[in-house]
């Protein structure tokens, strides 16, 4: 009797921990636009002969995504920074990291006679409506010991604007503060912006074991090596039926194991870049 109940217990915990290898590993998706590209994706992988164990899943939005994968209906799922806290909360965790290259970084610009006091006391002009925007903006009044929520309502100078580095044309009266709130020129961008996100990444249940983690991992290592910009297949990374950002954003370089942390942006400061309730953190007419 007490073998076969430890017969019973080892089988249990091997149920739990998923130690049977799938043969393909089902993706959440909750956008119609991700479902047709992963669906795609099947699809070219499956014509050219590329070995790719993944199937689709579509649902109404992350939510329901985050639950599907919880309770064992979907293997994984792709979130945003917006993600990570709900995510967690239903006890799943990334396994997976985009990291995206410098193409694109918010940066905080200041006339460049701009003195200490004003430095610190000038209000922030930003789009608050962007996602991006706001946390920058955010996370650089909080660098400031500032009210996080305390933006600019009004075009008053002198102020610090948050800028798209890809967008900004660089003028000689103008210079950037970093994020330790010292002083850089334009070029400098790279190391002297106030990017505030996190990663996009790939969530599995927390008791998933260890070989099906690889499983998925080398998924989108196949995805990065087979369907980038030099394929002449398929770019996975490009624009998709007349949308970028797809899944992922267009420009991932490389899909990691652990998590960069821009700025020292990591999950427990981001969670702090807010102002209202989650569902609407980034509209301007309600920020509090």
């Amino acid at each position: 009797m007490l073998k076969f109940t430890l017969l019973l217990l080892v089988v249990t915990i091997a149920a739990g921990q998923e130690i049977v290898h799938r043969r393909s590993y089902r993706l959440c998706t909750y956008n119609q636009v991700d479902y047709d590209k992963c669906l795609h994706t099947i699809e070219v992988a499956k014509n050219n002969s590329i070995s790719l164990q993944l199937e689709c899943v579509h649902k109404n939005d992350h939510d329901q995504c985050i639950e599907a994968v919880r309770y064992g209906h979907s293997e994984m799922t792709v979130l945003t920074g917006h993600g990570y806290l709900e995510a967690r909360k239903e006890h799943l965790r990334p396994v997976v990291f985009a990291r995206e290259d410098n193409s694109s970084l918010n940066i905080a610009v200041v006339p460049r006679n701009i003195t200490v006091a004003d430095l610190q006391e000038a209000p922030i002009n930003a789009n608050l409506s962007n996602h991006r925007a706001f946390h920058a903006a955010a996370f650089f009044n909080l660098q400031r010991g500032h009210d996080i929520c305390g933006f600019m309502q009004v075009n008053v100078g002198p102020y610090i604007r948050i800028e798209d580095s890809a967008s900004y044309k660089p003028n000689e009266n103008e210079m950037l503060i970093c994020s330790n709130l010292r002083t850089a020129d334009f070029e400098a961008y790279e190391r002297c912006n106030v990017e505030a996100g996190l990663q996009r990444a790939v969530f599995t249940r927390s008791r998933i074991h260890r070989s099906n983690i690889y499983r998925i991992q080398q998924i989108f290592k196949t995805i990065l090596k087979q369907f980038n910009a030099k394929s002449s297949t398929f770019n996975f990374f490009g624009p998709f039926s007349g949308s970028d950002n797809v899944i992922f954003k267009n420009n991932v370089v490389a899909f990691d194991v652990h998590p960069t942390y821009r700025n020292g942006v990591n999950e427990k400061v981001f969670n702090q870049l807010h102002c209202n309730d989650d569902h609407q953190p980034h509209d301007p007419r309600i920020i509090e």
